[in-house]
């Protein structure tokens, strides 16, 4: 509330559980999950990998060699991934395709 500008904020966001609260429960390194591609930039892409949670796919870690993040990937499709980092402690999770090759799909995300 400000009163000298005569103003009050309202936000319903604020009145939600945070999502990365609970993230310890559900994922770990080396998992392999599902997600959503939601943006893409130069640096890599960003996935959805729940409601509220986008964890970062880097240009590194999409192929063995040096690609553009639109040549591998693209916005709204479902990709597979491993997770590669996971600090929800910093709201930080990067995913890697590159190290999921080889990798075993039976069934390790939940």
């Amino acid at each position: 509330m400000d009163r000298e500008a005569n103003k009050i904020s309202l936000s319903l966001k604020q009145l939600q559980e945070d999502p990365w609260t609970s993230l310890s429960d559900r994922f770990h390194e080396g998992q392999i999950i599902q997600g959503k591609v939601t943006k893409l930039a130069t640096f890599g892409a960003f996935v959805e990998i729940e409601p509220g949670v986008e964890a970062l796919l880097p240009t590194a870690e999409m192929s063995e060699r040096q690609v553009r993040p639109e040549d591998v990937v693209e916005v709204g499709q479902e990709i597979t991934t491993l997770i590669k980092r996971f600090r929800p402690e910093e709201k930080r999770i990067s995913l890697s395709l590159r190290d999921l090759e080889g990798k075993d799909n039976s069934g390790d995300a939940e």
